[in-house]
């Protein structure tokens, strides 16, 4: 789900139109990786929701955890106490003496994106070595079924658009930080690559918060939505604690995952706690988002997307931009926007909004 951007060795002199052409390109591989993640996902969970087969559905979402999570650790990072990325210390020594060398931001790209495809290579042979394909049709298209193309799409284009908001709104934010330094960006990779870690976790129980809210709409018992909310919130919160708690006293033990120089661990320290409080708020965020979802309002989802989005983008422009603020106080803007996420996404649960959707 994520975007890498990565600091290169000594900083090339290049003109804005070659700057704007990378950035360009970046965005491009970027948005040609989610395509892959959005069509693997979608398919993963539409064998979820219609699976009645309790082990099934438990089997495939702990091998999707496990591969996300082992996908998002391919990446370490490693940076120098200017600030700028060392060049060959993400690499192994035998890559090293054997000439491979690393390429850089658009490098990164291109192995996020490969990395995307094999991970829908992986996904769609699971599918058909489990059997799932042959137990619930997925390749057999009858014209009922072709009928339903308009209603499905209507329903998924805002989601896919909801997807892109996302992370344009990471590749944004991190164009704000770079302006305020190269040293800044650097920590904020590292931060950001710790932030994501927990954001997998709170991923895998909104995911399981969406299809719980969307079962509940078929047996139509919408009184117990916010049971179910409550529910995993309080799941992913226990799970979440010990971490939380090392970010509190212990900073430097998951920063040194990602990076081995000592100021920038230093200095990512105090972000990396605002951070934290960002993800505590997350958790009852990102599951009532989830719950507008599975109500089938995927228009209430972008929406409620794009008023996050402005949030954060606002407030990060304003702190690094207008009053130069410290990196910190920029990372703060997550904080603004999951408060206006769960707001709105509260607002829009008890309005009872998907009485309308159909």
């Amino acid at each position: 789900m994520s975007t890498h951007f990565v600091i290169s060795g000594p900083k090339a002199v290049e003109t804005k139109s070659a700057r704007s052409v990378r950035r360009c390109r970046t965005l491009l591989l970027s948005i040609l990786q989610q395509i892959y993640l959005s069509a693997h996902k979608c398919g993963a969970t539409l064998i979820l929701n219609t699976s009645r087969d309790r082990e099934s559905r438990r089997d495939l979402c702990v091998r999707r955890l496990l591969f996300r999570f082992g996908k998002n650790q391919g990446v370490r990072r490693d940076y120098g106490g200017d600030g700028r990325h060392k060049p060959g210390c993400g690499l192994s020594r035998d890559l090293r003496e054997s000439g491979v060398s690393e390429t850089g931001n658009s490098g990164g790209s291109i192995g996020a994106l490969l990395a995307e495809i094999a991970a829908c290579a992986f996904l769609t042979i699971d599918v058909l070595k489990q059997g799932y394909a042959r137990r619930f049709g997925l390749f057999q298209l009858s014209l009922r079924e072709a009928l339903l193309g308009k209603p499905v799409l209507s329903l998924s284009l805002p989601l896919a658009l909801e997807r892109l908001v996302l992370h344009a709104r990471w590749f944004l934010f991190f164009l704000i930080i770079e302006h305020i330094g190269e040293n800044a960006l650097a920590k904020a990779n590292v931060i950001y690559s710790c932030y994501l870690l927990f954001l997998i976790l709170i991923d895998g129980f909104s995911e399981a918060a969406l299809t719980l809210v969307s079962n509940l709409i078929g047996q139509d018992q919408v009184e117990r939505i916010f049971t179910v909310v409550r529910s995993t919130v309080f799941c992913a919160a226990v799970a979440l604690a010990p971490f939380l708690l090392l970010i509190l006293l212990r900073p430097e033990t998951p920063l040194s995952l990602f990076t081995s120089d000592i100021s920038l661990l230093q200095g990512s320290v105090n972000a990396l706690r605002v951070v934290a409080l960002a993800i505590v708020i997350a958790i009852p965020g990102e599951m009532m988002l989830s719950a507008v979802a599975g109500t089938g309002d995927t228009r209430g989802v972008l929406i409620i997307e794009l008023l996050l989005s402005l949030c954060v983008l606002a407030f990060a422009f304003s702190a690094a931009m207008i009053f130069e603020l410290p990196l910190e106080t920029v990372w703060a803007a997550e904080v603004v926007g999951w408060l206006c996420c769960a707001s709105c996404s509260y607002a829009w649960l008890m309005r009872r909004s998907w009485k309308e959707v159909g």
